[in-house]
């Protein structure tokens, strides 16, 4: 098993040994796409980490061709900014917990703030305002958990067991309404990859993971709806398929009926990001989760391969790293605000026809680049797949070894109705006001009905059904007791 270190180790993540899985992949094909996300998200981040927040006409006199060193962090050519340490925290959860666990997630998240964990530089930087306090929050949190059991250390409250938590109902949801930056998505494609085999499990946790650091509705359903397009392109769902503006009706039934999405990000699935002129016509790639995903889609519909696209991305200029990172993720995958965001990332896929040209797209729009363009590369990378992205960006990427034997051991532990390992639910599905939440039928698809939003679904908060074991306050004292060794009155 891949083992990644501790905080207090200061490993930086081109030291930690690769260990790969000791059997092949069921589907090499699968493994490309998953690979493809992986590193698509991370070459779009690079590709953009060098003009992040560079305005949209610097990058017109001085659009991105290459990966480059210097910039706003004056980074080597290849490292990566914040998308890819937090998509890294997320998948490390995945692998060692060997499935969802939002404690864990954020519990990595923090150490990543603390202590640099899995940077490519060993400290935190380019940190987003709506994450920071997410995390901060957390703490506050854990700091209750601290008196109260009298716990010493960090790391003891980090790794306590599920039956605590589950008695405290500790909440994990460190964030609010009205909290949608694209922080959320740029990390996403680890969840979508881990759960690819059960595609409404994988759109639920998609949502789930984007709410612990981003609590606005609109945040959660832009990660469902781009989970579940990653899902459909690491299962051989073609670009037109991908990208035709019925694919959220498609896969309503099976994927998203349970939990219909908001208006917003189904205006983004019927085609707003297909856009011709791009910047010119209104692709940003601001920090918005709605402006940054359309940005990453535009970079994929309107490239012909992932080096395209990224570089499509990352030439939209602002947060160039995000958008070809988010870019990145569909676009490896499928070749082998927050709203902003997911609509650049999305021109930018749409708009070209290769990863490369996609990647440079996202970025070349300016703004929030590296996120724009690790948006974009998430689902790039999962259409075009690892092969497809360009062997040198692949060569200088920092800590590529460490990126590919993750998306190995994603593929190896992916999750189906089969295995026996899955997710720990120790965080309580979170209730939404659904008043903006839109079904197919009521789009107006197939007749002339005018769209009108669903009626609020009156979600109250309350606790959840628990078993026998879960109610008996010994069970869970005995159990933290055994964790670290404590005599039961003391916990």
């Amino acid at each position: 098993m891949l083992q990644f270190p501790l905080p207090h180790e200061k490993i930086l993540p081109s030291d930690i040994k690769i260990v790969r899985p000791s059997s092949h992949p069921s589907d090499p094909t699968v493994l490309d796409r998953i690979k493809g996300s992986l590193i698509g998200l991370a070459v779009g981040d690079a590709l953009g980490a060098s003009v992040e927040f560079r305005p949209r006409q610097y990058l017109l006199e001085h659009p991105v061709h290459d990966m480059k060193s210097g910039g706003t962090w004056g980074l080597n050519a290849g490292q990566w900014t914040d998308d890819t340490s937090m998509a890294l925290c997320l998948a490390s959860s995945l692998i060692s917990r060997k499935g969802f666990n939002a404690y864990d997630q954020m519990v990595r998240y923090k150490w990543w703030h603390k202590h640099g964990y899995l940077s490519s530089t060993g400290q935190c930087f380019d940190i987003g305002n709506a994450t920071r306090a997410s995390i901060e929050e957390f703490y506050r949190r854990q700091n209750e958990l601290k008196r109260k059991y009298k716990i010493h250390t960090d790391l003891e409250v980090d790794q306590l067991p599920v039956e605590l938590l589950t008695k405290e109902n500790f909440n994990v949801y460190c964030s609010r309404q009205g909290v949608a930056g694209n922080g959320a998505l740029m990390r996403l494609a680890p969840v979508p990859l881990f759960y690819y085999q059960v595609p409404s499990l994988a759109v639920d946790l998609s949502g789930k993971s984007g709410l612990l650091t981003h609590g606005d509705n609109v945040a959660a359903d832009a990660c469902r709806y781009y989970g579940a397009l990653i899902v459909a392109a690491v299962r051989g769902e073609s670009k037109e398929k991908l990208l035709d503006e019925y694919f959220y009706d498609h896969h309503y039934e099976d994927w998203f009926k349970t939990q219909p999405l908001h208006e917003t990000i189904v205006n983004i699935a019927r085609g707003s990001f297909k856009k011709r002129r791009g910047y010119d016509d209104g692709i940003r790639g601001k920090g918005h989760i709605v402006w940054t995903l359309e940005a990453a889609l535009w970079a994929f519909w309107s490239t012909k391969s992932f080096d395209e696209g990224a570089l499509a991305a990352v030439n939209l200029g602002d947060d160039t790293d995000t958008t070809a990172a988010i870019y990145g993720q569909l676009a490896g995958a499928f070749y082998g605000h927050i709203v902003w965001t997911l609509e650049a990332a999305l021109w930018a896929f749409w708009s070209t026809k290769s990863f490369d040209e996609g990647a440079l797209a996202a970025v070349n729009l300016g703004d929030d680049t590296d996120t724009t363009a690790a948006i974009y590369g998430q689902l790039a990378g999962a259409f075009y797949g690892y092969e497809n992205i360009s062997p040198k960006w692949r060569s200088i990427l920092y800590a590529r070894d460490l990126i590919t034997c993750i998306a190995e051991w994603t593929e190896y532990l992916s999750y189906s109705e089969n295995k026996t390992a899955g997710h720990e639910r120790i965080a309580r599905s979170r209730p939404h006001d659904r008043k903006n939440s839109v079904q197919p039928n009521e789009i107006g698809l197939g007749n002339n009905n005018k769209s009108k939003p669903m009626k609020p679904d009156n979600h109250s908060k309350s606790k959840p059904n628990r078993s026998k074991s879960e109610q008996r306050p010994s069970k869970a004292k005995k159990a933290v007791s055994r964790f670290f060794g404590f005599r039961e009155s003391e916990v």
